[in-house]
C-alpha cells in the first residue's frame, strides 16, 4: 500500500505491515511504499495497492514497465519488441515513453502559456504605441512651457523630469490595478491543481520594473526631442 492508503485505513506505516488485507482476493500487506504520482498534479494523490501476481493468475491487458539506459533508446525499444513478439502471440506490442505520457498531461497548459506569451507581447506593442503617442500629446500641449523653462534656464534634465511625471503617475495608477488583479487570477488557476505554489512578489516586481523602463524608453525620444529644440522656435508668434 502507499502512505495515503493506510492512512485511508486509519493505519500507521508501521502497523500495517502484517496485517490482513483483501481487494480482487485474500491477502497480507507486506509494506508501505512513500506517495508518489499516478497521475497529473492537479489531483491529490489516490490510494494505491500494488499486488504480486502468478504469471498463470493474470488477467488483462499486460503492461511491462522497463528503464533504458540514456542514449540508447533506439536499441531497447528494438529489443523490448522482439522479446515481448517472440514470447507472446499478439501483435507487435505498443511502446510508449513515460515522459511522453506526463508531457501529455501537461500539453493544455503549453498552448496556454503561448497563447498568453502572444497575447502579451501583442499588448507591450499596443501600450509601447499608446506610451509614444501620450508622450507626443504631452510635449505638444506643453511646448511653450518647455520654452519657457529653458529660456528661465531650466536644464535638460529638468524639463525630462516635468514630462515623465506624467507617465510616472500612470504607471503607478495602473500597477496598483494590475497586482491585485494579476494575483486573484493566478489564484484561481493554481485552484484546479491539487499541488500548487503560492504566487511570489518577485514576479510583480520584475513585470513593474519592467514596464518603467518600457515607459521611460519609449517616452524618451519625444522628450529629448522638446528639451533639445531651441526655445526661440517655440515661443515665436504665429
Amino acid at each position: 500500500l502507499n502512505e495515503t492508503a493506510v492512512e485511508k485505513l486509519g493505519w500507521t506505516p508501521e502497523g500495517a505491515v502484517g496485517k490482513p488485507f483483501k481487494l480482487s482476493g485474500s491477502g497480507t500487506v507486506i509494506g508501505v511504499v512513500a506517495d508518489y504520482h499516478i497521475g497529473s498534479l492537479r489531483d491529490a494523490i489516490d490510494p494505491v495497492v500494488l499486488q504480486l501476481h502468478q504469471a498463470d493468475s493474470w488477467s488483462g491487458n499486460p503492461i511491462v514497465a522497463a528503464r533504458l539506459h540514456p542514449g540508447q533508446y533506439r536499441e531497447g525499444r528494438a529489443h523490448i519488441e522482439t522479446v515481448l513478439s517472440e514470447r507472446t502471440r499478439t501483435t507487435a506490442p505498443e511502446v510508449r515513453f513515460l515522459d511522453d505520457e506526463f508531457e501529455a498531461m501537461y500539453r493544455t497548459e503549453e498552448k496556454v502559456a503561448a497563447i498568453f506569451l502572444a497575447f502579451a507581447l501583442l499588448a507591450i506593442v499596443v501600450a509601447c504605441l499608446g506610451l509614444y503617442g501620450l508622450a507626443a500629446h504631452a510635449v505638444e500641449r506643453r511646448t511653450k512651457e518647455i520654452g519657457i523653462r529653458k529660456v528661465m534656464g531650466a536644464e535638460a534634465s529638468q524639463i525630462l523630469r516635468v514630462l515623465y511625471k506624467e507617465v510616472v503617475v500612470l504607471l503607478l495608477v495602473s500597477t496598483a490595478i494590475a497586482w491585485p488583479v494579476s494575483y486573484f487570477i493566478m489564484q484561481g488557476w493554481l485552484e484546479n491543481f491539487a499541488f500548487k505554489i503560492q504566487p511570489g512578489i518577485w514576479p510583480f516586481v520584475i513585470s513593474s520594473v519592467a514596464a518603467f523602463v518600457i515607459a521611460v524608453g519609449v517616452t524618451s525620444f519625444q522628450a529629448l526631442r522638446a528639451a533639445w529644440t531651441n526655445p526661440a522656435h517655440t515661443l515665436r508668434d504665429e
